[in-house]
């Protein structure tokens, strides 16, 4: 067990998403340990602190809030990192988007181009192709602009307004939370499928399965017994698993989204609504359901790697 878990953890920071998931879980927690380090927030330095050190007890100030500087220092050069791991992901990006642009007029625009376009633009536009393909337009937004807006700030693009250059910020975000909003309709849209699926394979299994009545080991999963589905007691164990499987992964990726949500709408204002407090928890809250879900799907592909052929 324990090599396993140092495996799936190597793999975990070793590819480049899961660096990237790492880096941003550590920004965003340097950046909620650098609010309450911040003199303005005595009192929670007070209750954070208080057992590691005396200093802050005694409300006596950090001196220059040096610790401050260098989290703040430390944080400058994660998020620099992770735009240099996401600087060529504008091209997969548009490549995806021409993917989907093409299979979304395959099969909306020739099948209607003599009827009623706009009523049918309006009847599809939340279907799954039509959202999955507005949110590949806004991340062809969105990725252009992060590194517009962080060439500019490097100085490599000649951009003399700090104003305009926080502008291409503000629009950057605005394109992350317009995707993320899509988002949201997608998972709740697949989480209702997921539920009527699985509500369904329990009415027609004939015995009614339930999660507690099916042991998922792999030995558990080998039964005769035949209902009238057609199906063995293995075989809709092994649906059912994989339904709640997916349902699990979906509601994991719904929480982060929605704790992304208000932080990319704040990030996308001239005047933030969120405290620096309630930014560090969002992104905190919102990186640890993607590790979970990188993670998980790592353990399937060491479970798959390393099945017994004969099985």
């Amino acid at each position: 067990m324990s090599s396993f878990t140092t495996n799936s953890f190597l793999a975990l920071v070793s590819s480049v998403e899961g660096t990237d998931k790492c880096l941003r879980l550590a920004v965003y927690t340097l950046r909620l340990m650098s609010v309450l380090l911040s003199p303005s927030l005595t009192f929670l330095r007070f209750i954070f602190f208080l057992k590691l050190s005396h200093c802050i007890a005694s409300k006596r100030p950090l001196p220059n809030n040096s610790a401050e500087n260098r989290l703040n220092a430390l944080i400058d050069i994660m998020v620099d990192s992770r735009v240099c791991l996401r600087f060529f992901g504008t091209f997969a990006v548009i490549y995806r988007f021409t993917e989907l642009l093409q299979s979304w007029s395959q099969s909306h625009w020739k099948k209607h181009l003599h009827s009623n376009i706009y009523l049918n633009l309006s009847s599809s536009i939340l279907k799954p192709i039509t959202i999955r393909l507005l949110q590949a337009i806004a991340l062809v937004a969105y990725y252009p602009l992060e590194q517009i807006y962080f060439l500019g700030r490097k100085g490599v693009i000649p951009i003399q307004s700090l104003k305009q250059i926080c502008g291409y910020s503000r629009a950057s975000n605005l394109a992350w939370f317009l995707y993320l909003g899509l988002e949201t309709i997608s998972n709740v849209h697949e989480l209702g499928q997921l539920s009527d699926e699985i509500n369904d394979l329990k009415e027609h299994s004939g015995s009614q399965i339930e999660k507690d009545n099916c042991n998922f080991s792999k030995n558990s999963l080998r039964h005769t017994e035949t209902h009238n589905s057609g199906k063995k007691t293995g075989e809709l164990c092994e649906d059912l698993k994989y339904l709640l499987e997916q349902k699990k992964l979906i509601q994991w990726n719904l929480l982060g989204t929605i704790a992304d949500l208000p932080l990319s709408l704040s990030l996308s204002l001239e005047n933030p609504i969120l405290h620096p407090l309630s930014e560090g928890l969002c992104g905190m809250v919102s990186s640890i359901m993607k590790l979970k879900i990188l993670h998980h799907q790592q353990n399937e592909e060491y479970d798959d790697e390393y099945d017994d052929p004969t099985e």
